[in-house]
């Protein structure tokens, strides 16, 4: 049977959509797993809480501010994973568990002594601090209840807490871990701040009338604009607004929030359904999702509110390169059509996973009003840009070459060039707008200019902010040209890196006495391109050095490989540009 490629398309998308439904549709045990720790759970984090570029993966358990605190297994099984990390998850352990789930335990400070003596073996071995291990199945077997790590601040975490995680072992997918019965106490209701009022299309036209303070008075919006809200007898109204007519069609997008008590987090919602004249328009439900999926957030969010405003306005319709799972109802897309002289009720209601409910509530009747004579021929853009289709620019000095879905909706791509200054090796290219994000990374070329000979090893790619701070993309030079990728818009240039990082010791000096100290503490940092590696030797051996990004700290904690007596310490660190540093010390012990 020949089955054509439209067909083939339509059968994916439909074994997708059933994996999906029985996955969200799932009952989860809710007496398997304990807590992983042993103190009441409070939150500062939520599952699927908007955070940047990614919805957040699992759950933050408070620890009382501190490191240390004793993390168990919270059901029988083997770790069939050990990650090391100066980034992200930091310290993590994933155990795999026979009823077909994975439970994750990221930022540790510390893990269980066998677990710890292996991950450091390893290290020496592969002489890397950073490190990714896969034991057997019968390395590290755990019961309930054991004790496997304490809690701690490694990786990008902000503060001491333990990032928890329940995944679905065969799709890894992670899953709300409230599913799964853990206890926590939640009273408080979500918290509604704003709504916004986004044009289907040219007609679109909104009349607010507000009260003054002798009066009314009225205002007209011919483009999306926000609405601040207010609560009245529990629920939320539109502040201060008395009424609102609309010619045209319409979709909403709201700023939500949850609280929970005895703790200041602000979280994330669970349900947000969005209701006119009594029918579901939209609705989304944040239980599951694929980690590759996660960066559709800057589809999911107004992502020109958070760059601008740093607000976190989630939209209640779908860009049209949005392939998230959390969308239960879509109808019509969350388009609210008005009709002339008809009232239609609006009804938003956001639900935490407790059950606790806020409700938004408002009136917009359709009237006929003259639209804005906008001029809609924007001739300032270089082409249109389309989802589905791979998309291009080229110039004299630079090209741009974007796959197809690399944007989430289509695009008047705009470039505009600019003299460089003393600090860069070509012109400036302001390539569309900050505001708008991009899914894909797409290739970029700069052409550049006035390059000496000695610098062309360390010339590279960079995005410009503010006045004259770069950071780094990468990239290579050939005939002249120098290539990377790059996952925003923006300014770009080429700029160059010949200074070496920076080392300094900070709990010793050089030929000090070290008896008293379990550990050596330096700070590293390179300001320009970013280090790349970091290596410290002890009389000529290559020892284990903890390095802890977000602190600039690079430590080396003494063990038994280290006699008593006098010693040298060398530390080697280079940066993205094949810069070396290299640092001396001698100490007694």
């Amino acid at each position: 049977m020949n089955i054509c490629k439209s067909e083939l398309k339509l059968i994916i998308f439909f074994i997708f959509i059933f994996a999906l439904n029985s996955i969200s549709a799932q009952e989860y045990p809710k007496d398997y797993f304990r807590s992983p720790v042993k103190i009441p759970i409070y939150l500062s984090g939520s599952f699927s809480e908007l955070r940047t570029n990614h919805f957040h993966s699992g759950i933050d358990i408070k620890t009382n501010g501190q490191q240390g605190l004793k993390i168990v297994a919270v059901a029988d099984g083997y770790v069939s994973r050990i990650r090391v990390s100066p980034y992200g998850f930091g310290n993590a352990l994933y155990i795999n568990h026979p009823n077909g789930f994975t439970s994750v335990y990221a930022h540790l400070s510390k893990f269980s002594d066998d677990i710890e003596s292996f991950v450091k073996k390893n290290q020496y071995h592969k002489k890397k601090y950073a490190i990714q291990l896969y034991p057997s199945k019968n390395k590290f077997v755990f019961k309930k209840g054991e004790l496997i790590g304490l809690s701690g601040n490694s990786g990008s975490s902000r503060g001491p807490h333990l990032h928890f995680e329940i995944r679905d072992t065969k799709s890894e997918w992670p899953i709300n871990p409230l599913y799964f019965g853990l206890k926590i106490t939640d009273e408080i209701k979500p918290e509604i701040r704003r709504i916004k009022l986004y044009p289907v299309n040219e007609s679109f036209v909104v009349k607010v009338t507000y009260y003054g303070k002798n009066s009314t008075y009225s205002k007209f919006y011919h483009d999306e604009f926000v609405l601040r809200l207010s609560k009245s007898n529990g629920n939320y109204i539109l502040r201060g607004v008395k009424n609102i007519s609309v010619n045209g069609a319409f979709k909403l997008g709201i700023e939500t929030y949850d609280k929970m008590n005895n703790s200041y987090s602000t979280l994330g919602v669970y349900n947000i359904l969005l209701k006119v004249n009594d029918e579901n328009i939209f609705e989304e439900k944040f239980n599951t999702f694929s980690f590759a999926n996660s960066r559709y957030i800057n589809a999911h969010i107004d992502y020109a509110e958070k760059v601008h405003k740093k607000k976190k306005i989630q939209r209640l319709f779908l860009l049209p390169n949005n392939k998230l799972p959390f969308y239960e109802t879509i109808n019509n897309n969350g388009e609210i059509i008005t009709e002339f002289g008809k009232e239609n009720q609006i009804n938003i209601f956001v639900k935490d996973f407790s059950g606790n409910m806020s409700v938004l509530k408002f009136k917009i009747s359709g009237e006929e009003l003259k639209s804005n004579t906008k001029n809609l021929n924007d001739e300032s853009y270089r082409k249109i840009f389309s989802v589905k289709e791979a998309n291009y620019f080229y110039d004299d000095e630079i090209n741009l070459f974007a796959f197809p879905n690399t944007f989430y909706d289509d695009l008047k791509f705009k470039y505009r060039p600019k003299e460089g200054n003393s600090n860069t090796y070509s012109k400036l290219h302001i390539i569309h707008k900050n505001d708008v994000p991009v899914h894909k990374r797409y290739i970029l070329k700069i052409k550049t200019q006035n390059l000496p000979e000695k610098y062309k090893d360390k010339a590279y790619i960079a995005v410009k902010y503010g006045k004259n701070s770069f950071s780094y993309l990468g990239g290579k030079l050939e005939n002249g040209w120098i290539e990377t990728k790059v996952r925003e818009f923006g300014t770009f240039c080429v700029v160059v890196d010949s200074v070496d990082a920076v080392i300094k010791a900070l709990n010793f000096k050089n030929g000090s006495y070290v008896s008293s100290k379990k550990e050596l503490k330096l700070k590293i940092y390179d300001k320009q391109s970013g280090i790349s590696s970091y290596n410290g030797y002890i009389d000529g051996k290559w020892v284990l050095m903890e390095y802890d990004a977000k602190y600039n700290l690079l430590k080396h904690k003494f063990d038994s490989r280290t006699s008593s007596g006098k010693h040298s310490l060398k530390v080697v660190v280079k940066d993205n540009c094949g810069n070396k540093k290299v640092a001396e010390f001698e100490f007694v012990r």
